[in-house]
């Protein structure tokens, strides 16, 4: 299967969502920095964000193994 269905094509997908993720990541240090939400809600963001990112880890991994039988295509 090709285009956005393709094994390979959702894996690219969770590894873009997976950098964006660590940008948010980011994004709360310099909230945090800066002092525009208190350190519990940061924190509860933190980790919901690790665990976003840990699931994408797994789900790409998952999806890039499983698709090392088909073809590469551009």
């Amino acid at each position: 299967m090709r285009g956005e269905f393709a094994k390979r094509e959702k894996a690219r997908f969770y590894r873009i969502a997976r950098r964006s993720a660590t940008e948010c990541a980011a994004i709360l240090d310099v909230a945090a920095e800066l002092q525009l939400a208190d350190n519990k809600r940061i924190a509860e963001g933190k980790e919901q964000l690790r665990v976003i990112v840990s699931m994408l880890i797994g789900l790409g991994k998952w999806l890039e193994q499983s698709s090392d039988a088909l073809p590469k295509y551009s």
